[in-house]
């Protein structure tokens, strides 16, 4: 049977009305992604330990906002000297060792001598080769300070694996000399901090990569891991009242046209 003249051009006015009420109502959905938290503050040269650190303290502020649960390692319990893996305790639950050639160093007032130094206590973990963090169980988020990176042109990379996965990122790092060793301001502080938004993205290890022309000396300190604030699911939205109406006008619309043509058929 042939479709009359008056339902032809009803039915694609009510399709164009259906979508936009179905465009006004569904959204797509973000693909997941690293959540990172970065601040760096310029130092004032290898003598001297920056008391204020405004930028890399909020990043720190930051990162810690989104988390529950927070273990933070100071390395304040440790014996100073240098170690092939430094096994750490970081809570009743939770341990991490760190992988590769480091020195515990205790310095309560002042610097080493070339800009690095503890972030809060008097010792941290001084570090010249590329050094992993196996971390007992898989984590959401991990965050560090560091100091006095960047002195030979380097930068820092953290690639993050687990059994299927490696994503490797670049610490964006302002150097300390950005001349090779002239016109340094050594002593600079950073914050990083990375969130996985999925459990797949959950990480079992931290691979530090030193990308400096001849490696580069940098102070680790304030190693903290945490697991993501759980949100309430949103409350379901309610269809606005004109987008309402304009679903019951459409369906009306067609079921008009739809009674009009079984008559004339």
């Amino acid at each position: 049977m042939a479709t009359s003249e008056p339902v032809k051009k009803l039915l694609p006015q009510s399709l164009m009305v259906l979508s936009a009420v179905a465009a006004t109502t569904w959204s797509a959905t973000p693909v997941a992604a690293l959540q990172i938290f970065f601040g760096q503050d310029a130092g004032l040269g290898k003598d001297t330990r920056l008391v204020n650190r405004p930028n890399a303290d909020a990043a720190s502020d930051r990162f810690l906002s989104h988390l529950v649960d927070v273990k933070t390692e100071d390395f304040d319990n440790f014996r100073s000297g240098c170690y092939d893996d430094l096994f750490v305790n970081i809570s009743k639950t939770d341990s991490v060792t760190l992988q590769g050639k480091g020195c515990i160093r205790n310095f309560p007032t002042g610097t080493n001598g070339a800009g690095r130094y503890p972030l809060s206590g008097n010792k941290y973990w001084d570090t010249f080769s590329n050094f992993s963090i196996i971390l007992q169980q898989p984590v959401a988020a991990l965050g560090f300070y560091a100091t006095d990176i960047g002195d030979f042109k380097g930068n820092l990379t953290l690639t993050l694996k687990n059994d299927t996965t490696a994503t490797t990122l670049t610490i964006p790092s302002t150097p300390n000399c950005p001349d090779g060793l002239i016109n340094c301001q050594d002593g600079s502080v950073l914050y990083f901090g990375v969130i996985a938004q999925t459990p797949s993205e959950y990480f079992t290890e931290v691979i530090f990569g030193n990308l400096g022309q001849m490696g580069d000396f940098f102070g680790f300190d304030n190693l903290s891991i945490g697991s993501v604030k759980i949100q309430p699911p949103p409350p379901p939205k309610a269809i606005p009242e004109g987008n309402s109406a304009l679903a019951t006008l459409a369906f009306g619309v067609v079921g008009v046209g739809y009674h009009v043509w079984l008559k004339r058929n």
